[in-house]
C-alpha cells in the first residue's frame, strides 16, 4: 500500500537540494554479476539425511520461518544440484555439503542459469526421505514447504490428461512456492513428526485452496499465464469493510517524540479513470495534516494503487496505476514497485525557472514471516515486507543530483491486514501500531440462485440454481467453496428443510412440482405435482414449510401463474399425498410460518389491501383457517411484499413490526431506514434480530443487529457491492449471516459488530 507521504518527501528533497551546493553523488563502477543459488536447509528436528531421534532436536526460533518446529540439518549433509524431468527423475549436475545450516552453488561457474527443471535436493535414499526445491532465484531454502511445492507440481503433471514441466515458467513456479509458503504461515502450521507427514499435511492444505488450484491449472499451459494465485492467506483484506485504529510516533533525532493517532477505513468504492476501485480512507497517515482517500483494486496478481485525493501529492499522478503489493507473499519474493526516470519534481528549487526532475526506484521484498506484538494484541506469522524507495533529484540548472533513500517496513497479519509499519527517512522515524480493529468478513460468491438455506447438520448451505434441469448446489460458508451439484427437476426455486435435517424440499417452478432431496446421500428422490384448477391451471409453490417433527410432511402455499390474485390455497402433503382439507384460494396466506407446534400455522396476505394475518390449524384432515385479523380490524401487519418469520413465540415482519401471533397485538416496532424491501432473521438462541436494510439516501445496504426485547440497535455493518435485489437473509455457523441477490451474488458475512 502507498504509505509514504509524498509531501514530506518533497520537503526533505527540497532542503537537501538547497544545501547541496555542488557535487553529485558518486556511483560504484559496474561489476560482472555472478549467478548463485543458496539457502537454508531446515527440517522437522533436523531429520533429512540422518533420520536419528534426538539429533539436532533443539527448536530453532527462526524469525522468518513460516513453519514452526524446523531445525537446521547437520553439517556435512550432502546437497545436490540437478535437473528433474516431468516424471520426477533426477540427474545430478553438482554436489556440495551443508555448513552452518546453509548451502551454496555458483551457477555461473557451472555454466547454468535459473530454469524450471533445475532443482536442489537433500536426501537419504535408505529411508526414502528427501527435500527438493525449484531453483528459480538466488535464495532457495530447502524445507518441507519447498518439497511440497515440487510434489504439487509433479503430481499435477502426472495426473490425467498430463502436461510437461517445461510448460511452467520460472515466475509461475516461484508463485507456487510463495503461495505454499504464505499458506503455511497463514494456517500457523507446525512441523510433524517427520518430513513425509509434514509434506503431506502441507499438500492437503494446498489442495483445499481454490485460488492456488485454479492458478496451477492456468500455469500448466505453455507460456506465462495471465492469472495469479491471489492473496493466499488473505494478508490484505481490502475486500472487506472494516476499521483499523493506529497509534503513531514521529521521532526526529535530537527532538522529543510526537504522538498521534490514525484511523483507516474501507469507505466504499469510486470509479477512477474508468476503473471501479476500493476507497481506503485514512484520517492522519504518518501524521499528515489532512485525511486522505487512496484508491485500490485487488485481483489475483496483487494490489494496484490508482491514486489519491491529496492535492499536494504531485508524484502520484505521474506514476499510477502501479502494483503496490504482489501476490502471493513468500519469503524472498521481490519486485519493482516503481522504476521511473525524469518525473516532474513539482518545484523550482535552484531558481532557474524550471522544475527539477526526479528518478524514483521502489523495490518491495518479502523478508519472511514472524510474530508481532502491538497494542491490539499478538499476531503470529505476519508477513514482513520491506519497501526501499530510492529517489534522485536532478537540478535543472547544472545537472547536480541528490539521492535520498526511504525505507519502510510493514507487517501484515493474515485475515487482519496492516498491524505495524516503520518508515525511516534520514533522521526521521515514524512508527504506527494497530490498537484495535473491527472487520466484517464478507465473501462474495458469484452464483445465480433462486433460494438459499442453511443445514446445521452438514454445516452447509444449499442453493437452488435455475436451469432445466436445475440443481441444488452445496456451499461451504467457511471457505466459500461449492460442492458437487445435486441434479433436480426443471426450475428449482423455493427450499424448505425438515427440522431433523433429513430432507430438503425443492419447489420446481418449471413443472408445478416438488422434489425431495435426501441430504445424507445427497441425491434427489421423491417428486410430486401439486394438482391444478380446471380453469386457472396448475398449482405452483409460493411458500412452503416442513411440519415440525414430521420430516415427510410439508405445508405449501400454492399459487397460479399469470393470475391475479395469484393465491391458490394451502395444502398439506404427506410423502406426496395431499390431505383432503385445504384453505380457499383468491385471498389468503402468500407466506407461511409454523409455530413451535405442527398444529399451528401462521400466514399473511401480502398481495392485496386486506393484509390479513391468519391463524390456521393443521390436523390429520389437512389445514383450516381459525381466524383472520385483516386491515379493517386494525393495523397489525400491513404492506405489499412484507414477509414474516416466527421465532421464540413471536412473529417478526420485514417491515420492522413484532407481533404476538396468538394475542394478535403489536409488541414493538424496530427503527429501520425503510419499511419496504427489507429482510429479517430473528435468532432467539443468541438474543439477536437481524435486518438487511437499504439507506434511502446513499443506497447502501447494511445488516443491523437488534436486541429482540428492547429493540435497541446493537451493531451494524455496511455491505458494499450489492447488485440486484437481496433475498433470503439466513444464519449459519455460530457467527455467520448470508443472503443472496437477483444479481447472481451470495454474500457470506461475519462481523463482531453483529455477533460478538
Amino acid at each position: 500500500m502507498k504509505w509514504f507521504n509524498s509531501l514530506s518527501l518533497g520537503l526533505v528533497l527540497s532542503l537537501t537540494l538547497n544545501a547541496c551546493g555542488s557535487g553529485g553523488t558518486g556511483e560504484p563502477p559496474p561489476t560482472t554479476p555472478q549467478s548463485t543459488v543458496s539457502g537454508a536447509v531446515q527440517a522437522p528436528n533436523g531429520q533429512v539425511a540422518f533420520d536419528q531421534p534426538g539429533l539436532w532436536d533443539v527448536f530453532e526460533s527462526s524469525a522468518f520461518a513460516s513453519l514452526s518446529g524446523l531445525t537446521p540439518v547437520p553439517n556435512g549433509t550432502s546437497v545436490q544440484l540437478g535437473r528433474v524431468n516431468s516424471a520426477g527423475a533426477f540427474t545430478v549436475l553438482a554436489s556440495t555439503t551443508v555448513s552452518g545450516g546453509h548451502y551454496s552453488f555458483n551457477l555461473t561457474s557451472l555454466g547454468l542459469t535459473f530454469a524450471s527443471d533445475l532443482v536442489v535436493e537433500v536426501s537419504n535414499p535408505a529411508t526414502v526421505v528427501r527435500m527438493r526445491a525449484f531453483v528459480t532465484r538466488e535464495l532457495v531454502d530447502l524445507t518441507p514447504m519447498s518439497e511440497a511445492a515440487v510434489q504439487v507440481v509433479l503430481d499435477h503433471i502426472l495426473a490425467p490428461p498430463g502436461t510437461s514441466l517445461s510448460n511452467f515458467t520460472i515466475q509461475e513456479l516461484t508463485d507456487i512456492v510463495n503461495a505454499i509458503d504464505a499458506l503455511t504461515a497463514a494456517n500457523q502450521a507446525s512441523a510433524g513428526v517427520d518430513i513425509n507427514s509434514t509434506v503431506t499435511t502441507i499438500k492437503n492444505q494446498a489442495a483445499n485452496e481454490p485460488q492456488l488450484m485454479t492458478f496451477l491449472v492456468a500455469a500448466d499451459a505453455p507460456g506465462q499465464t495471465t492469472e495469479g494465485p491471489g492473496d493466499i492467506g488473505n494478508y490484505v483484506p481490502l475486500d472487506r469493510p472494516g476499521t483499523w485504529n493506529y497509534q503513531g510516533t514521529e521521532q526526529i533525532t535530537g527532538q522529543p517524540p510526537l504522538s498521534y493517532t490514525n484511523t483507516a477505513t474501507i469507505a466504499g468504492t469510486a470509479t477512477i479513470n474508468g476503473v471501479l476501485t476500493t476507497i481506503l480512507s485514512q484520517t492522519n497517515s504518518l501524521n499528515s495534516p489532512q485525511s486522505i482517500d487512496s484508491y485500490y483494486t485487488k485481483d489475483s496478481h496483487g494490489l494496484t494503487f490508482h491514486g489519491d485525493n491529496d492535492a499536494a501529492d504531485f508524484f502520484t499522478p505521474q506514476l499510477v496505476p502501479y502494483l503496490s503489493e504482489r501476490f502471493p507473499f513468500g519469503t524472498g519474493a521481490s519486485f519493482e514497485e516503481v522504476n521511473r526516470k525524469g518525473l516532474d519534481f513539482g518545484k523550482d528549487i535552484d531558481g532557474d525557472g524550471k522544475n527539477e526532475k526526479i528518478d524514483i526506484l521502489s523495490i518491495v521484498t518479502v523478508l519472511g514471516f514472524e510474530s508481532v506484538s502491538v497494542p491490539a494484541g499478538s499476531f503470529p506469522n505476519c508477513a514482513k515486507i520491506e519497501t526501499t524507495n530510492t529517489l534522485k533529484a536532478i537540478a535543472s540548472s547544472n545537472g547536480e543530483t541528490v539521492s535520498l533513500v526511504v525505507n519502510q517496513t510493514t507487517w501484515y497479519a493474515p485475515g487482519v491486514g496492516l498491524v505495524k509499519r516503520v518508515l525511516k527517512l534520514e533522521d526521521l522515524t515514524v512508527t504506527e501500531e494497530l490498537t484495535s480493529f473491527t472487520q466484517i468478513n464478507a465473501k462474495t460468491i458469484n452464483l445465480a440462485t433462486n433460494d438459499l438455506i442453511f443445514d446445521p447438520g452438514t454445516q452447509r448451505m444449499y442453493a437452488s440454481v435455475p436451469g432445466n434441469p436445475g440443481s441444488i448446489i452445496p456451499l461451504d460458508p467457511v471457505t466459500g467453496t461449492l460442492g458437487q451439484p445435486i441434479p433436480v427437476g426443471n426450475g428449482p426455486f423455493k427450499l424448505a428443510l425438515s427440522d431433523n435435517k433429513q430432507f430438503l424440499y425443492v419447489g420446481l417452478d418449471g413443472e408445478a412440482a416438488v422434489q425431495r432431496v435426501d441430504l445424507a446421500t445427497q441425491t434427489a428422490g421423491l417428486k410430486f405435482s401439486l394438482g391444478s384448477d380446471p380453469f386457472f391451471g396448475p398449482f405452483y409453490v409460493e411458500d412452503m414449510e416442513v411440519l415440525p417433527g414430521s420430516p415427510q410432511s410439508i405445508a405449501i402455499a400454492r399459487k397460479y401463474k399469470s393470475v391475479s390474485p395469484r393465491h391458490a390455497g394451502l395444502a398439506i402433503y404427506d410423502n406426496s399425498v395431499q390431505r383432503p382439507t385445504t384453505t380457499p384460494g383468491h385471498t389468503g396466506s402468500n407466506v407461511i410460518e409454523f409455530s413451535a407446534s405442527a398444529s399451528r400455522l401462521y400466514g399473511y396476505n401480502q398481495e392485496s389491501t386486506e393484509f390479513g394475518f391468519r391463524r390456521m390449524t393443521v390436523d390429520a384432515s389437512g389445514v383450516t383457517i381459525l381466524d383472520v385479523f385483516d386491515s379493517f380490524m386494525g393495523d397489525l401487519i400491513s404492506g405489499f411484499g412484507v414477509d414474516i418469520k416466527f421465532d421464540g413465540g413471536r412473529i417478526y415482519t420485514t417491515s420492522g413490526r413484532v407481533i404476538d401471533p396468538e394475542v394478535r397485538t403489536v409488541v414493538g416496532i424496530f427503527s429501520l431506514p425503510s419499511t419496504f424491501g427489507n429482510l429479517v432473521k430473528p435468532d432467539a438462541t443468541i438474543g439477536r434480530v437481524f435486518f438487511l436494510t437499504r439507506d434511502g439516501v446513499s443506497g447502501t445496504w447494511s445488516i443491523r443487529a437488534f436486541d429482540p426485547n428492547t429493540r435497541q440497535l446493537l451493531g451494524s455493518e455496511n455491505i458494499p457491492g450489492v447488485t440486484g435485489d437481496p433475498g433470503n437473509l439466513i444464519r449459519w455457523g455460530s457467527k455467520g449471516l448470508a443472503f443472496r441477490t437477483t444479481g447472481g451474488q451470495v454474500f457470506l458475512v461475519e462481523s463482531p459488530n453483529l455477533i460478538p
